[in-house]
């Protein structure tokens, strides 16, 4: 069931949970953010690239940054 929430939330909310397992090995305590000025690095972009690649081979790895990159956009 946990399988299928998570695979569920990459179709219906931004990939939160990508971007969080990723800055959780990126951080340390009590630095656990992942700041904007951060997220625009090219480097960053690449490591996350990576990441998402390797814990999530079944998602596009350009679409989970496409989808992070409009989250400054994102409205309620």
């Amino acid at each position: 069931m946990y399988d299928e929430l998570v695979e569920n939330s990459f179709y219906y909310s931004p990939p939160y949970l990508p971007i969080y397992g990723y800055m959780q090995q990126t951080k340390r305590w009590p630095m656990l953010c992942l700041s904007m000025m951060e997220w625009d690095s090219t480097e960053t972009k690449a490591r996350f690239k990576e990441y998402a690649e390797k814990y999530y081979p079944t998602m596009n790895s350009s679409e989970l940054i496409s989808q992070v990159n409009n989250w400054p956009n994102y409205r309620y």
